[in-house]
């Protein structure tokens, strides 16, 4: 089987040869300061057991030349034009829903809530995830998509914020070692996002300053605090913004409301299958149906198609006529040969028809299997890296409920050395698999960079964040 095009050497970026002329003493200090920032300002996360812990902020940062910059906007922008032309289908697309299945009670409050009068619509904040090997000459060659985040987008909070304290600590730093060095953080997106979502309401006829909810379930204690953070941030900034519980939220004189007032746009963290089985328990939602149905709520239904399985619909020959030549040469060369495992006759990443379970079975060391819906990097198993009763195992808890999973062709992860303090106290290049998430805000972009030891590279799973600055 051929391999698609994979990154297989690490990248030394030519910063980490300054952090070896910073002094021992002052390397600790440094490290030692970043680490308190990154707890003062909230950069945590929170495991199922409610114990927390602070994110690793990798010293050096990542930087992003203009060329790239451009390049990632552009590929960004037109996946997420490509993901707007599924959801407008989906309803009345059977092909579609069988490759982006939702449950039986998703699918049926879903079309009730279409049938008065909700489309599907776009995506106005998105972030597709990538390998995007920044330090490379190849990196446009190399670089693949492994996924699209339509709902809860992380980073929004926590990329700022370390893009702020690399800046304010780190780089300062590094310039008194070497001159030359020109990198800026980016807009921040934060800023990015109220204005989004200040405009959305605009467009929806609200007059004067809207009121914006931050939606997420506050009975889960786990994951980030990135919601609540911002509100507290957008507060004391004077937008009006809340923090809100789905189950909170009413109808008052013919509006949703929260405590009495309106709420003119809302920001969702929680996943459709996560309010579906509040309303099953009881909870009563109406006011989120009346927002979906008027548009209010971001990410809209749109967001609930952001399967792993939609590289399926982008790879697959018999989808291609829904998109544009443009979009077709974006998927060609940077998404990953990707299906919804079920018993089905297809086409292998060479295009030659296979039977499916099959093919999964005999090509391990050249697939990865992935829960089609869930994040965190929870249940991804790589064929190369499981022995072959590992491998068969999963295999066959995923076939006894089709379509819970993907099979994705494997693409590297890109490694790169960032410098970490030995036991001695000094800062040595350690390796690092790291990815980059491209954040589309409206019409901003940001970029989250996770970096590990190991190749999954999620925050869920322990991995840090590395600061993308900009070149100047």
């Amino acid at each position: 089987m051929t391999r698609l095009a994979t990154v297989e050497k690490p990248a030394l970026d030519g910063l980490n040869s300054v952090f070896d002329k910073i002094p021992t003493a002052l390397a600790r200090n440094l490290a030692a300061e970043v680490r308190r920032l990154a707890k003062e300002r909230g950069l945590v996360y929170v495991d199922a057991g409610g114990k927390e812990r602070i994110i690793d902020v990798k010293l050096r940062p990542r930087p992003l030349t203009a060329e790239q910059l451009a390049y990632a906007r552009r590929v960004t922008r037109v996946t997420m034009a490509a993901m707007a032309k599924v959801a407008t289908r989906y309803v009345k697309d059977e092909a579609l829903q069988e490759v982006l299945p939702l449950t039986d009670d998703e699918a049926s409050w879903a079309r009730s809530i279409a049938r008065h009068g909700a489309p599907f619509g776009g995506l106005i904040v998105g972030r597709l995830d990538s390998n995007a090997a920044l330090s490379r000459s190849d990196w446009r060659e190399t670089l693949k998509f492994f996924e699209l985040n339509g709902v809860g987008i992380g980073g929004l909070d926590y990329v700022p914020t370390v893009e702020g304290i690399v800046s304010e600590v780190v780089l300062p730093c590094l310039q008194k070692f070497r001159g030359g060095i020109r990198l800026r953080p980016p807009p921040d997106l934060r800023q990015q996002l109220v204005r989004t979502l200040q405009a959305h309401a605009l467009g929806l006829g609200v007059k004067g300053a809207p009121t914006i909810g931050f939606l997420e379930d506050k009975r889960d204690k786990g994951g980030t605090r990135e919601l609540a953070q911002m509100t507290e941030r957008f507060r004391a900034e004077g937008v009006r913004v809340v923090h809100v519980d789905p189950r909170s939220i009413s109808v008052k004189d013919g509006k949703v409301s929260y405590r009495g007032g309106t709420l003119d746009v809302i920001y969702r963290d929680t996943e459709f299958c996560d309010l579906v089985a509040m309303k099953r328990k009881g909870a009563d939602l109406k006011a989120l149906e009346k927002g979906f149905r008027e548009g209010r709520i971001i990410s809209s239904l749109a967001g609930e198609l952001d399967h792993k399985s939609l590289w399926e619909v982008f790879t697959d020959a018999r989808f291609q006529a829904i998109f544009t030549s443009a979009e077709r040469e974006v998927f060609k060369k940077h998404m990953l040969w990707t299906r919804l495992l079920r018993p089905t006759k297809t086409v292998n990443p060479e295009g030659k028809k296979i039977d499916l379970v099959d093919f999964a079975k005999k090509n391990a060391s050249d697939l990865v299997l992935k829960p089609n819906r869930s994040y965190g990097g929870e249940g991804v198993v790589i064929g190369r890296d499981a022995t072959k009763a590992e491998w068969d195992k999963a295999l066959g808890e995923a076939i006894a409920e089709p379509g819970s999973c993907v099979v994705q062709v494997y693409g590297e992860v890109s490694r790169e050395f960032f410098p970490e303090l030995d036991a001695s106290g000094k800062l040595r290049p350690k390796e690092h698999f790291v990815d980059c998430g491209f954040i589309q805000v409206g019409s901003g972009f940001g970029v989250l960079s996770r970096a590990s030891t190991k190749k999954i590279v999620n925050i869920a799973a322990g991995g840090g964040i590395a600061a993308v600055l900009w070149r100047e």
